[in-house]
């Protein structure tokens, strides 16, 4: 099993210059999403060193807690609500604890649920075809399959987190061309990577090495104890240099015949480290690498050196650490098919009411559980009941992708709303956009139906036909309600210097223009807005905008639009993605019978999301579309199935 271990190291250079030329796009709008929530990195043996990389990143630009967390230990790590993202990382996808906690972190729906795989078409990729919000990015490496330790998947990983996160803080740090060029700037002067073997030879001459570091290089110490001790080369200890100081010093004063110390210091610890080493008895050997970097550079050099420092102590112990052999007994571990806690299943009453509560529905008190019970029992009751004529959808993560905005809708979303329309279904949108989603909706719904569809722009502001050209205006200035609003934003440094404002007569849209976390544009108007004169207009947020509306508007017009060309035995369904206050469909889905494909209100009458656990957004919208039928008895009504909505 594996590969010889110098192999590896020798094509790191490509795996390298491969990394620093991908097209890293994707990538770095899913750490976006990540940028402004908690992280949770999940990974296994190897793969844990890169969720480290993550963590030390995010927390470095994005200003948020992240934690690295093996697989088993990501079932306790859920917070109480949602407001989470989950990043996984594994080098092929296929391992059994790491499918398992995907598919367990795709069920409990936190905000973001992320993968990095070093393989196309990997076995992670077949589970989110169930959930499709998931962000999964599959890369094909160009050294292929690792051995048995991860070596050119790790450097991989790591030059692409590395990049997206300093694209992401706008970081100008260089990217050298080539590895060489990389360890000769990282390296002091005098030392280069042929040169180590010597340089530690003193230190495999012992059984126990204390990993000492900065705490910028952590994900590097806990690369090197993870390879260390799964090729059997070496029991390692790690702490940062003063932890050290806090008793872990005693091993060596104990242990000190056995013991050996390798520290790894960036420029702001280097006369920390120095000190620290010169304190420790002179018998113990140890070997000092700082680098001259900070940054993601300093983490990046700083694997390669674990990936060499590897090499170096099993030549020294008769050991290749690509294959050091696998024990019957370690097989046997690695395969063990246990229940070990992960979620398979949520059945679909129980993801309704824990959506509500945000929590775990055995968590919750008999007597609330009973309570909320009874209240999805009311609204299932009520929804099977109702004879719809019309319906009303937001636009953006609900009929289309976030991600994918400046797209037409799928030709699955566009199926089902010709179908409904065909059936004499009437059909409302109701939007923060302007003419772009006439035209894009023009390009899926055959002319035939245009005049049975009504558009609500800038959030209800103006509704016309999709037959209208001339709706919506897109030139007048803001009301009297918005222009000081305008004036006041538009003159607010920070305001303007990360953001575009978009006026129109009744909105104003401000969305940013360089990436910051969400919360902190939203924070920006919010306060700006509070401190303007009454009448205070009303503020809304989607995923990509903060839409500031006029008195008065609001997406209720677009239903009661929809109301006015029904008769009175019809109703209108409201279906939203962003349900929550602030959210911008929070009253549109006050809507007697309104559904959530994602965020929810906190109302046990309204705005329930009935989708299947793990289903969200444009993939939760066409769930709740497919599950209406049509009344053999009466022409133009829809009723949900109840097999689509379970007891």
């Amino acid at each position: 099993m594996g590969k010889p271990y110098l192999s590896e190291l020798s094509k790191l250079a490509e795996t390298y210059e491969w990394a620093i030329s991908q097209d890293i796009t994707a990538l770095v709008n899913a750490v976006n999403v990540t940028n402004s929530l908690p992280l949770l990195a999940v990974g296994s043996g190897g793969s844990l060193s890169a969720a480290e990389v993550m963590v030390s990143c995010h927390e470095k630009v994005s200003h948020y807690l992240g934690r690295a967390v093996t697989p088993l230990e990501l079932l306790s790590a859920f917070p109480y609500n949602r407001d989470t993202s989950v990043w996984f990382f594994s080098a092929g996808g296929g391992n059994v604890d790491i499918r398992r906690a995907y598919k367990h972190a795709l069920l409990k729906e936190p905000r973001q649920v992320a993968a990095l795989v070093g393989k196309l078409n990997s076995k992670l990729s077949i589970i989110s075809g169930d959930h499709h919000y998931t962000d999964l990015i599959e890369v094909e490496l160009p050294a292929g399959h690792d051995g048995f330790l991860a070596t050119n998947s790790l450097l991989a990983f790591t030059v692409l987190i590395c990049r997206a996160y300093d694209k992401l803080s706008n970081c100008s740090e260089t990217i050298y061309n080539s590895l060489n060029d990389l360890m000769a700037a990282a390296l002091p002067a005098g030392i280069n990577l042929s040169q180590l073997s010597n340089l530690s030879e003193n230190l495999w001459r012992k059984t126990a090495i204390h990993v000492l570091y900065s705490n910028q290089l952590k994900p590097v110490a806990v690369d090197i104890e993870s390879k260390f001790i799964e090729a059997g080369l070496y029991s390692v200890h790690l702490a940062d240099f003063r932890n050290f100081a806090h008793g872990r010093h005693h091993w060596l004063s104990k242990h000190g015949e056995s013991s050996a110390v390798l520290a790894l210091s960036v420029p702001s610890d280097a006369e920390l480290a120095q000190k620290t080493l010169s304190l420790l008895p002179s018998q113990i050997p140890q070997l000092h690498l700082p680098l001259r970097f900070s940054g993601t550079n300093a983490l990046i050099s700083g694997i390669v050196l674990s990936l060499y420092l590897t090499g170096d102590a099993g030549k020294a112990r008769g050991i290749d650490p690509g294959r050091p052999g696998v024990p019957d007994f370690g097989s046997k571990l690695y395969n063990l098919g246990t229940n070990t806690g992960f979620c398979k299943s949520v059945k679909q009453p129980n993801m309704a009411i824990q959506r509500k509560v945000g929590c775990d529905i055995s968590s919750l008190a008999p007597q609330r559980k009973a309570l909320w019970e009874q209240a999805y029992q009311h609204f299932r009751t009520k929804l099977i009941k109702a004879k719809f004529r019309g319906i009303v959808m937001d636009y953006d993560g609900t009929v289309v992708d976030t991600r994918y905005r400046f797209d037409p809708p799928t030709s699955e979303m566009a199926k089902e709303i010709v179908r409904l329309l065909e059936n004499g279904i009437l059909i409302g949108f109701a939007t923060g956009r302007g003419k772009s989603i006439r035209d894009d909706l023009r390009k899926v719904i055959p002319d035939c139906y245009w005049d049975r569809v009504i558009v609500g722009y800038y959030n209800g502001a103006e509704i016309a036909q999709l037959t209208q050209d001339e709706t919506p205006d897109c030139k007048s200035p803001p009301c009297a309600d918005l222009e000081n609003v305008f004036q006041s934003i538009q003159n607010h440094i920070e305001i303007k210097s990360l953001a575009k404002i978009t006026s129109r007569k009744f909105q104003l849209t401000v969305e940013p223009t360089t990436i910051i976390p969400e919360n902190k544009l939203w924070e920006l108007a919010q306060n700006e807005i509070k401190g303007v004169h009454l009448p205070t207009p009303a503020i809304y947020r989607s995923s990509h905008s903060i839409d500031i509306l006029a008195q008065g508007v609001s997406k209720l017009s677009v239903i009661n639009a929809l109301l006015a060309k029904i008769d009175s035995s019809g109703d209108v369904l409201a279906i939203g993605d962003r349900g929550k206050w602030p959210g911008n469909d929070s009253l549109l889905l006050k809507h007697v019978y309104s559904l959530s494909v994602d965020e929810v209100s906190p109302s046990p009458e309204t705005c329930w999301n009935i989708c299947p656990a793990g289903v969200r957004g444009v993939q939760g919208t066409l769930y709740c579309l497919q599950q209406l039928e049509f009344d053999e008895v009466s022409a133009g009504v829809a009723k949900f199935s109840k097999s689509g909505i379970k007891l």
